[in-house]
Formats: C-alpha cells, structure tokens, sequence
C-alpha cells in the first residue's frame, strides 16, 4: 500500500514538473565557470529528475542510463528532498496513528519498501571490504562478492540500533543526558519532530552521495557509478551543501550541525574509499548514505532544538 502510494505521489510530482519547466531555456554558463570545472547548476529534464528519483528509490519512474542524467547530478538533493517528504510523511503518519513498538517495524519496512536494500548492501559490502586484511584488489573482491561477512553483518544491526533508538528518542522527547520530558519539550507536537527530522535526515544522506561522488574517484570495478562520480564537480557540491544547510536550518535550527556532519562523513568516506578501495563505486555511495542518515537522526536526538519558522 505504501509502495503504490508513493509511486501514485511521485508520478504526479513528475508530471508537474515537467509541464512547469517545459518552456524554461536553458541558463546562460559564464565561460570561466566552465573553465574552472564547475557544473552549472541548470534544471535537467523532467526525464533526468525522474531518472534521478529512480536511482535513489526503488520506484519505477522510468530510468535511463546513468551516463545521461550525470550531467545532471547536482539535481541529486532536490531528488532527494522530494523523497525526504514522502519519507517524513510517512513516518508521521505510522508514529501519530500507530504506538511505538508497532510504528518502529512498519517504519523501518516503509523505508525499506522506498528506498530498496542497495544503500544497505552497499554499507554492508564497505564494512566487509574495511575489515580485511590485505591489498586494495583483494578489497575489491570482497566487494563484488555477494556474501554477506561479519564486518557487514555488524554494519547493519549498528544503523538499525541507531536509527530505532533515534525514532523511540524523538517519540518520547529525549533529552542530551537522557531524560524524559513532557511530550511538548520542543514546543510543539513530538510527531512533527520525527517529520523534520526525517526530512533533515534524508536530505543531508543523498547529499552526502554527492559529496563522495565529487570527492571521490571513480573505481575501475564499477561502471555503473563511474559517470557520476566523473561528472560531479565543487559547483554541485556547494549547491547540494546550501539547500541541506537552508532546510536544516528552517526546519531544525541547530540541526543546521547535520550539514557539517554530512560534509566531514562524506569527505572522510570518499578519501576512505580512494585509499583502501580503489576509488567509489555504488557500494560506497550506498554506504555513505545509510552512515549520514542514521548519523542526523543520532544529532536530532541529542540536540534539543527547534524549527526557525
């Protein structure tokens, strides 16, 4: 049901799109832009957003090559904004209709029935990869190898522990030290807090990929990733970093720390990646997504704040 909804909402998102940007021609580049190796943020194609929709969900939108909406990677968080909202929705709804211990489950599987399982095989398959021992084509291997290891095994239960406790802290009104407060510590209803700080959450992870792919180089094991991370240059970088710094900071306040934290982490698992990996494929991607998600939670939770608005 919730899958069904989700693909009802994104395709009448994307039908709007289009016919709102139809007419709109292409922005005018300054030549010393291009020099410098920016990509100019220009609005891609309804085809191209939906692709990108495609890419971070399970959502059959209609997808094309990768190499054909890389140009358009620095569209990546306005993707992810709209899947922030959908995310955030729904976790409004299951945790104000549904008590906690019931609302946990049906979350985490409405996440799952969204974004699909690749980010958490990939953080799965990073996890593996780090914990060997030995050279980065071995690394490598390990990747690419469809079996789940410890290391792997241990990735996932971190990230789920992380985010159920987040989604209980946030229920009840965690404190920083652990207290429980009246259900209007923060000034308004506690299931609004879980809707922004999903969205928060969900924006600053698929900026984050945007990060690694700009940060990182591209492996030679993966081809799917490669024209991504080929294509994505400071400009999309710096424009993904300011629409997650302006939601953070009207919806969150102080939440405005999850954007350095998407930053730091993102850099971090890019050079990560580039050192002991071989550079970024799909696996890393996924894994830096499902670190930042869980990370923002983590901060929404011990941080008390408010919304701006």
């Amino acid at each position: 049901m919730c899958y069904d909804i989700a693909r009802f909402v994104f395709n009448t998102l994307s039908e709007a799109l289009a016919n709102a940007v139809s007419g709109i021609p292409p922005l005018p580049v300054p030549a010393g832009v291009l020099q410098q190796g920016f990509s100019p943020p220009l609005f891609p194609p309804a085809v191209a957003f939906r692709s990108l929709l495609s890419f971070l969900s399970r959502l059959p939108l209609g997808a094309q090559a990768l190499d054909g909406i890389a140009p358009s990677v620095w569209a990546i968080p306005l993707a992810g904004g709209v899947l922030a909202i959908l995310l955030g929705g729904f976790g409004f709804l299951i945790f104000t209709f549904l008590p906690l211990f019931a609302g946990v489950p049906v979350f985490l599987l409405t996440y799952f029935a969204l974004k699909g399982s690749l980010h958490m095989d990939g953080l799965s398959d990073m996890a593996d990869a780090l914990a060997s021992q030995g050279t980065v084509e071995r690394r490598q291997r390990i990747l690419k190898d469809p079996h789940t290891g410890m290391a792997g095994i241990l990735a996932i239960l971190l990230f789920l522990v992380v985010v159920i406790f987040s989604l209980a802290g946030l229920s009840y009104g965690s404190h920083p030290v652990g207290a429980l407060l009246p259900a209007m510590w923060m000034g308004y209803s506690l299931d609004w807090a879980i809707f922004f700080a999903l969205i928060v959450a969900e924006l600053n992870a698929t900026t984050a990929m945007v990060f690694v792919m700009g940060v990182g180089r591209p492996s030679r094991i993966s081809q799917l990733a490669r024209p991504l991370v080929e294509k994505t240059r400071m400009g999309s970088m710096m424009f993904g970093l300011v629409v997650a710094w302006g939601v953070s900071l009207i919806l969150g306040g102080v939440l405005v720390v999850c954007v350095a934290a998407t930053g730091l982490l993102g850099i971090y698992i890019a050079r990560t990646a580039n050192r002991a990996l071989g550079g970024v494929n799909g696996d890393v991607l996924g894994a830096a997504h499902e670190v930042v998600f869980a990370a923002c939670l983590l901060i929404a939770v011990l941080l008390p704040w408010t919304p701006i608005f």
